[in-house]
């Protein structure tokens, strides 16, 4: 009856592992970080969006100053465009932001609580960047960048 068990837990594990390798790749969305269109930007680098999400730079040659807004916290997107775009975790970005609060330095931006949210307040603000599944891009905004 041990043995059995024994290797019941083997095949448990083991389809766990493998699911947690596997599934990531199906969970996956392009993001699409978006502007308004009245915004003179034509494309945004990797670089200069993850100086932007962090308040590092207020703006890009060429752009005045820049209005970005998150997703909320804990959704797919915020999550897609920390990892993919900013190369950081939630937990990493939760720590950055705790320490430029603390500090007195910077807020992060404000939040979004859905893609719709997020085209509207894009669409309708001067100088406004945001980022959406690119699944949910319409003609309201253009597209900067997809990743």
């Amino acid at each position: 009856m041990k043995h059995k068990l024994i290797g019941q837990e083997r095949y448990f594990i083991y389809s766990i592992v493998m699911l947690s390798v596997i599934l990531p790749n199906f969970v996956n969305a392009e993001i699409a970080i978006i502007a308004n269109k009245s915004n003179t930007l034509s494309s945004i680098s990797e670089l200069q969006a993850a100086s932007l999400w962090l308040a590092k730079k207020k703006t890009i040659a060429g752009s005045g100053k820049l209005k970005v807004s998150d997703a909320m916290e804990r959704s797919p997107t915020y999550i897609e465009f920390y990892n993919k775009v900013v190369n950081k975790t939630p937990k990493q970005i939760r720590i950055y932001w705790g320490k430029m609060i603390f500090s007195g330095k910077t807020f992060p931006p404000p939040k979004q609580y859905s893609d719709a949210e997020m085209l509207q307040w894009v669409s309708s603000t001067n100088n406004a960047l945001g980022y959406i599944d690119a699944s949910s891009v319409n003609d309201s905004v253009k597209v900067l960048l997809k990743k």
